[in-house]
C-alpha cells in the first residue's frame, strides 16, 4: 500500500492518477479545501484506523 500526495493546486500528474485507485476526504459544504499537509495527516489517520493500528 502506498499513499501518494500531490502538490497543492496541481495535485498529481494525470498519468499517475490514471494508474492508481483514488480516494477523497469528505468535506462540509462551503469548505474551500484542505492543504496537502492536513489532507495527508487525515489520510494517514484513516489508513492506520482501518488497519487497526490506532
Amino acid at each position: 500500500m502506498a499513499l501518494l500526495t500531490g502538490t497543492e493546486g496541481e495535485g498529481l500528474p494525470p498519468e499517475v492518477m490514471k494508474a492508481v485507485r483514488t480516494a477523497r476526504i469528505p468535506q462540509a459544504p462551503g469548505l474551500d479545501s484542505l492543504n496537502a499537509g492536513v489532507a495527508t495527516g487525515v489520510a494517514l489517520f484513516a489508513i492506520a484506523s482501518a488497519m487497526g493500528r490506532i
